[in-house]
């Protein structure tokens, strides 16, 4: 009974033993694995904290770069105006217009019904306009010419009524034949011409002074009337110096005209010249046409046949006609130093007109660049 029951208690300590050896030995692993388990953990935060750093050193490093790439811009006391995209697309760059040089293509004795037609054309092609002298007479026959004449922009000028030399008249037949003219063109166009022509340009002191209207004359006549002529030489009669300023003077009423005046206008325009009416002329070189004084180009001729600069509200120059010789020595010496006296006027003036051109067409060019 004492043996089994000692056997008993053998078992049980062995049993005990060894149940309290799995205990040890599982305390021993579990804490080998909580040891580890916290080694791991703690190494796996230091990394973190070292990715992070080197996240955040990164990042400062990438800012430092952009910083040095695009530096942060520094606001200034002053903000100046932002440029607005729209309208910086319409900021074009000014090119100052340069001083026009311009001359004056004028054509008498017109209209003429199928020629005059093609020199409009003409015109119309190269850009230009021109003065047309015309006779009443013609005018009256052909209102739908003169019509579409001056709607195309050109001037309609006085070139008497049928072709008549008003030296032969007298004043009243004269002005009659005049304002008969200037009646028919205004009954067509709604205006009165401003300009006369006589016939072949021959006038007199007398007609200057009854006409009421400049009388306009030319510096470079084609002579493309005479038969005798080729066109080579009608052609030379007209660009042969050449000068800005010039009236020329071509007639609508001759087929030789309509056939070369195209490529002289051509030639015109290559030596740098605008064509332009007689007007348009002096208007834009600031002239005023008087009453009386006859005009060849931007100088005007007065009856001694000498060419004087025009300005405003001078009066022309007339011949002397007394032929009183009982003046004595001392009249005749006070009169020469009177003369020169005015010669010596008229040069300082003709000087400061110059001057006063030049200054006005600087203010033109300096107007221009502003504006």
């Amino acid at each position: 009974m004492n043996l089994n029951r000692q056997e008993s208690l053998k078992k049980r300590k062995k049993h005990s033993c060894k149940y309290a050896k799995m205990i040890l030995l599982e305390i021993a692993i579990g804490t080998i694995l909580i040891s580890s388990n916290f080694y791991f953990k703690k190494r796996n935060v230091a990394e973190g904290i070292a990715i992070v750093n080197d996240n955040e050193q990164n990042e400062n490093e990438n800012e430092e770069i952009s910083m040095i790439i695009q530096p942060t811009s520094i606001t200034p006391s002053v903000t100046p105006t932002p440029i607005i995209i729209d309208e910086a697309k319409n900021i074009k760059e000014t090119v100052p217009e340069q001083p026009k040089k311009l001359v004056a293509i004028t054509f008498d004795d017109g209209p003429s019904k199928s020629r005059t037609l093609k020199i409009l054309d003409i015109l119309e092609r190269n850009n230009c306009t021109a003065t047309f002298f015309v006779l009443g007479k013609n005018a009256k026959s052909m209102p739908d010419v003169i019509k579409k004449t001056y709607d195309a922009g050109h001037e309609i000028g006085n070139h008497t009524y049928e072709h008549t030399d008003y030296r032969t008249m007298s004043e009243d037949e004269a002005l009659e034949n005049f304002e008969k003219t200037q009646q028919v063109i205004k009954n067509i166009t709604g205006e009165y011409p401003r300009l006369f022509r006589p016939r072949g340009g021959a006038y007199n002191e007398k007609m200057q002074e009854y006409l009421p209207c400049p009388l306009i004359w030319w510096k470079k006549d084609s002579n493309d009337w005479r038969s005798t002529l080729t066109d080579e030489e009608v052609t030379d009669n007209v660009l042969n110096g050449l000068k800005e300023g010039d009236i020329i003077l071509f007639h609508d009423i001759q087929e030789r005209t309509v056939s070369i005046v195209e490529d002289i206008i051509k030639k015109i325009q290559q030596k740098g010249f605008e064509i332009v009416s007689v007007s348009e002329m002096f208007d834009y070189y600031e002239i005023d046409l008087d009453n009386g004084t006859v005009y060849f180009s931007t100088y005007k001729k007065d009856a001694l046949e000498k060419e004087e600069p025009v300005t405003k509200k001078e009066p022309i120059i007339k011949k002397n006609t007394n032929n009183t010789k009982t003046k004595t020595n001392n009249n005749n010496s006070n009169s020469n130093t009177h003369s020169k006296k005015m010669e010596l006027l008229r040069m300082l003036k003709i000087y400061n007109n110059e001057i006063k051109t030049k200054i006005k067409h600087n203010n033109m060019y300096v107007k221009r660049i502003c504006y």
